[in-house]
């Protein structure tokens, strides 16, 4: 399951949750099989952003650029998952910081 629930840590403090598998710095540089291609991480994203639509929940997504913008293939594939997720209905795209706004309002 890729969603996750947003919350208060403390009084003031909000968590905004996040994936290992959600996050391009983990699965090229850190990945415990091995680095995963800008293909699979497109498609893995992809099926995870439709589930999140589907289910009304919510999926961080961190972007490095030192790691997603370092060649067309990785920037490609980032650019994909995001206007996938743009044009995607039941969904609302807002920042980290939006979301910590939220959770603490």
């Amino acid at each position: 399951d890729f969603s996750v629930t947003p919350g208060l840590l403390a009084p003031g403090l909000a968590h905004v949750p996040w994936r290992e598998a959600m996050v391009d710095s983990i699965q090229y540089l850190r990945h415990p099989v091995r680095p995963r291609t800008p293909a699979e991480i497109e498609a893995a994203w992809i099926e995870a952003i439709d589930r999140t639509a589907a289910s009304g929940g919510t999926t961080t997504v961190v972007i490095h650029a030192f790691v997603s913008g370092v060649d067309e293939a990785r920037f490609a594939a980032v650019r994909n998952v995001l206007t996938h997720a743009r044009r995607r209905s039941g969904l609302e795209i807002v920042t980290a910081r939006r979301l910590a706004e939220r959770v603490l309002a």
